[in-house]
């Protein structure tokens, strides 16, 4: 690679790894105060992790809490970083048929646009789409999710580069948060349970 395709590269990282943890991160808090009963559950199973890592909170331990992969994982679904996924066909297709749209015939070198939000909200893929429910993607459930239907990153050699990051550092930010501090509403906003809340996100660490 030269400088320029390594600078490049790096500018990538940052200013697309800045925007997606920070979206992340702001509906991760959004629904965690809107669903108090999801962020207590959040919050004990933080508490046993700490209780075994011995009070330290890191990213290796942050993996040891799977619902906390579930809730990130069903906030990318509900607020996918991108909204639609690009590619080129690499060879003939046929899309067939289905409900009152007929196949569709692609050639090599056709562009295809996928609608993220399109997938992620389909209910003959994810039940009541609107729902925020990490559920979905427990140990127990989120082998019953049909594949390619989940593409927050897209897939294939494709797939972003950032993946790995976008998933450690919200989690490890909310874990601190969610130990710390109870997410809650302002007062007088609908649907949630408590009153305001603010903390310093620069004082988690």
């Amino acid at each position: 690679l030269s400088d320029d395709d390594i600078v490049a590269q790096a500018l990538v990282f940052i200013f697309g790894g800045l925007e997606t943890t920070s979206t992340v991160l702001t509906f991760a808090c959004y629904e965690l105060a809107l669903h108090q009963d999801v962020q207590r559950r959040l919050a004990a199973e933080i508490d046993a992790s700490l209780g075994v890592s011995g009070g330290k909170l890191t990213y290796e331990t942050t993996q040891n809490i799977p619902y906390l992969d579930a809730v990130i994982s069903e906030t990318l679904r509900m607020y996918p970083p991108a909204a639609f996924l690009d590619r080129s066909c690499v060879k003939p297709y046929v899309i067939p048929a289905s409900g009152d749209s007929p196949e569709v015939h692609l050639k090599k070198g056709d562009r295809l646009w996928v609608s993220v939000p399109g997938l992620h909200y389909d209910p003959d893929y994810f039940p009541d789409p609107d729902k925020f429910d990490p559920e979905r993607f427990t140990e127990e459930n989120k082998n019953n999710i049909t594949p390619f239907t989940f593409v927050p990153f897209g897939v294939g050699p494709r797939t972003c580069l950032g993946k790995k990051y976008v998933q450690g550092y919200p989690g490890l930010t909310l874990s601190l948060a969610v130990a710390r501090e109870s997410i809650n509403l302002t007062w007088g906003y609908g649907g949630g349970e408590g009153g305001s809340q603010l903390f310093d996100i620069n004082q988690l660490g």
